[in-house]
Order: C-alpha cells, then sequence, then structure tokens
C-alpha cells in the first residue's frame, strides 16, 4: 500500500484502485477514475472533482442512470492509461 501524504494535485487523472492512501491532499480540478472497491482518503480536499465510473461502479451507475436516479450526462472521453480498464458495458 502506498500512502501520499499532504500531496497537491493540479488538473491529474487519478486512478482509484485501492493500492493509495491519501492523507491531507488536496486535488484541484483532478478527474477521478473509479472501478468499485476500497479506497481511503483522509482529510483531503477536492476542488472541481470530476468523477468517471469504470468497471463494477460504471455497471451500477448505468444502471442508476436508467431507473431514473441519476441525471444523464455524456462523461469525458479517458486517457489512453485508463482506456485499458473494464467499461461499464452494456446494461442487462
Amino acid at each position: 500500500m502506498n500512502t501520499l501524504v499532504r500531496k497537491k494535485f493540479n488538473a491529474q487523472d487519478i486512478v482509484i484502485d485501492g493500492k493509495t492512501v491519501y492523507v491531507n491532499c488536496t486535488f484541484t480540478k483532478c478527474h477521478f477514475y473509479y472501478s468499485g472497491g476500497d479506497f481511503q482518503f483522509i482529510n483531503c480536499q477536492l476542488q472541481e472533482p470530476t468523477v468517471t465510473f469504470t468497471g463494477e461502479a460504471g455497471k451500477t451507475f448505468a444502471f442508476m442512470q436508467m431507473v431514473g436516479m441519476i441525471n444523464q450526462a455524456q462523461p469525458p472521453q479517458p486517457p489512453p492509461a485508463v482506456a485499458q480498464m473494464p467499461d461499464a458495458g452494456g446494461v442487462h
């Protein structure tokens, strides 16, 4: 497990993969990619974040949109390093 303390991130792509613990970090205009599972953000500040849900989290997000729990929105395109992560796929 990697722990990052008091780091500042500005306009970066952050893949939340459960392998990093963020403590007292500041994220400004960062884009987060979350596929489900554990994560740890301890006393962090997020300023103007955006999020793309991928994998299992993406499937849950798609289902919630389908049943009207979340407004439909066009997600941003992931960067090449994230594009290989499993996507939400079709809703069955």
